[in-house]
C-alpha cells in the first residue's frame, strides 16, 4: 500500500491556517503588528486614522471601543485626520514590531492634538489585575491619582501615582481582584479632588491602562479604562461643581442634594464652586424666606454648573447655565462671556472689550457663548442694552489674564455698580 505525503509547503500552509483559526488577530499574520485608536481629546468629537495612506479607522469619537487592525511594522507612515479629510493634524511614524499589541491614544484641545503610543506589554497574572496610568487631561495640569478600599479616607492615603504630568504612562502596578475605588486631585492637594469612581471591579488576570481624560467642564476628569486587546470603558465619575449667583438684592439660600451651597446670603453676589454628586438631585432655593418651586436637576458626571436665582418682572426664577471652564486653547488668550440677571431693563444686552465686540442679544436669564480675547492690562468693559448708547455697565481697568476664563455678571445695583468681573478659572 502506498501512503500520500504531504509537501513541505502544503504542510507549512496547513499548519499556518490551524493557527490562525485557533488565535488572535496578531496570531493571523505574524509578520504584522496590531493597533487600534482610542480618542481622548477634548477638541475633536470624532477622528480618522490614516496609516500608508490607508484611512484605517473612521470616525473614532471619545472613548469608543474600536478592533484592532493588522499593520505592517515596515509601512508605519501615519496621519490623524478629522472625518473623511486626509489634512493630517498630526503625522507621526510609530515604531511597532510585529506579533505586538498597541494603542495610539489620541489627546488633547482642538489645535493642538497630540498623539501617545502605547505598547500593550504587560504580562498577565494568575491571581492579580495590573493597572497602570497616565494623564491626558491637558486643561488639569498635573494630578495625583489613589486607587484604595472603597471606604478609605483620602487623607490617609498615599498617591498610586504622585504628580502625574501630561503624557506621563507610570509602571504596571498589581492589584487583588475586588473592589476597588479611584480618585484623582490635584498634584500635593488632597483637598482639590476631580474625580471619584466609587467602586470598580478589577478581576484576576486583567491588565489595563487607566487613561485620565478631561471632562466636559474644564476643572474635573474623566476616566477611561483601557483593557489590553479587549474592550475600552468609561469609568462614571461621582462629581459636578455647581456655584450659586444672585443678580438681585435678595436674601437666598440654595442646596442641591442636601448640600448647602449658598445660606442666607444677600445678593448681588456669586458664590465658589463646590464638588456636588453627579446624576438627578433635589434642588433647595428660598429667597426672602420663600420656598421657590425647582424641579429636580441631572447634573452630569464631570460638570460646571451656575444655578442663577433672579428675578423676571419681579418674580423669582432660577435658571441652570452651562459653564466651560477650559482654559482657551490660542496662547496668551483668556474667555469672556456675559451673563445677564437684571431685572426691570426690558430688551436684550451686548458687550465689549476696549470696543471690541464680544456678545450680543443675551437676554434676560441667559449667558451668551465664550469670546476669546487677547490677555490684557487695564482692559475697558462696556455694557449695553440693545439699540442704546449708554451704557448699562462700565468696568475701567480690568486685568484678563493668559488662560483665564472670566464671567461678567450684570445685576440689580446702582448705575454706578450694575455688575462685576468674576474669575471662574
Amino acid at each position: 500500500m502506498r501512503f500520500w505525503r504531504m509537501p513541505v509547503w502544503a504542510w507549512w500552509w496547513f499548519m499556518a491556517a490551524l493557527i490562525a483559526g485557533c488565535g488572535g488577530s496578531v496570531d493571523s499574520n505574524p509578520t504584522r503588528a496590531e493597533l487600534r485608536l482610542v480618542n481622548a481629546t477634548s477638541g475633536y468629537p470624532a477622528l480618522d486614522l490614516l496609516v500608508d495612506d490607508d484611512r484605517r479607522f473612521s470616525s473614532v469619537t471619545f472613548g469608543q471601543t474600536e478592533d484592532y487592525e493588522e499593520i505592517d511594522p515596515d509601512e508605519t507612515d501615519s496621519v490623524l485626520a478629522t472625518p473623511g479629510s486626509t489634512t493630517p493634524l498630526v503625522s507621526f511614524t510609530p515604531a511597532l514590531e510585529k506579533q505586538e499589541s498597541y494603542t495610539v491614544l489620541a489627546y488633547g484641545v482642538e489645535g493642538s492634538p497630540r498623539t501617545l503610543l502605547l505598547e500593550e506589554d504587560g504580562s498577565e497574572d494568575d491571581d492579580k489585575a495590573k493597572l497602570r496610568f497616565v494623564n491626558v487631561a491637558t486643561d488639569a495640569g498635573a494630578l495625583d491619582v489613589y486607587v484604595t478600599a472603597p471606604s478609605d479616607a483620602l487623607s490617609t492615603a498615599a498617591p498610586l501615582q504622585a504628580g502625574a504630568e501630561i503624557g506621563e504612562v507610570s509602571t504596571y502596578s498589581n492589584f487583588s481582584p475586588g473592589t476597588w475605588r479611584i480618585r484623582v486631585t490635584k498634584a500635593g492637594d488632597k483637598t482639590d479632588l476631580r474625580f471619584d469612581s466609587g467602586d470598580v471591579v478589577l478581576k484576576k488576570e486583567q491588565v489595563a491602562t487607566l487613561v485620565v481624560a478631561p471632562a466636559g467642564g474644564g476643572a474635573l476628569v474623566s476616566v477611561l479604562l483601557l483593557n489590553e486587546r479587549g474592550s475600552i470603558v468609561a469609568i462614571s465619575g461621582a462629581l459636578a461643581r455647581v456655584r450659586v449667583a444672585v443678580p438681585n438684592a435678595d436674601t437666598v439660600s440654595a442646596s442641591v442634594a442636601g448640600q448647602a451651597l449658598m445660606t442666607a446670603a444677600a445678593g448681588p453676589a456669586v458664590e465658589s464652586y463646590q464638588l456636588v454628586p453627579a446624576g438627578t438631585q433635589a434642588v433647595s432655593v428660598t429667597v426672602n424666606d420663600a420656598t421657590v418651586n425647582v424641579p429636580d436637576v441631572a447634573l452630569v458626571a464631570g460638570s460646571d454648573q451656575t444655578l442663577m436665582v433672579y428675578r423676571s418682572a419681579g418674580q423669582p426664577m432660577v435658571v441652570w447655565l452651562p459653564d466651560d471652564n477650559r482654559p482657551p486653547t490660542a496662547a496668551g488668550s483668556a474667555k469672556l462671556r456675559l451673563v445677564h440677571g437684571l431685572d426691570g431693563l426690558g430688551g436684550a444686552l451686548s458687550m465689549k472689550a476696549d470696543l471690541k465686540s464680544v456678545a450680543s442679544n443675551v437676554v434676560l436669564g441667559t449667558a451668551s457663548s465664550y469670546a476669546v480675547v487677547q490677555q490684557a492690562t487695564d482692559v475697558a468693559i462696556t455694557v449695553n442694552a440693545v439699540g442704546t448708547s449708554t451704557p448699562v455697565l462700565d468696568l475701567l481697568d480690568q486685568d484678563l489674564l493668559a488662560g483665564a476664563v472670566y464671567s461678567v455678571f450684570v445685576v440689580k445695583g446702582t448705575v454706578s455698580n450694575r455688575g462685576f468681573l468674576v474669575q471662574d478659572r
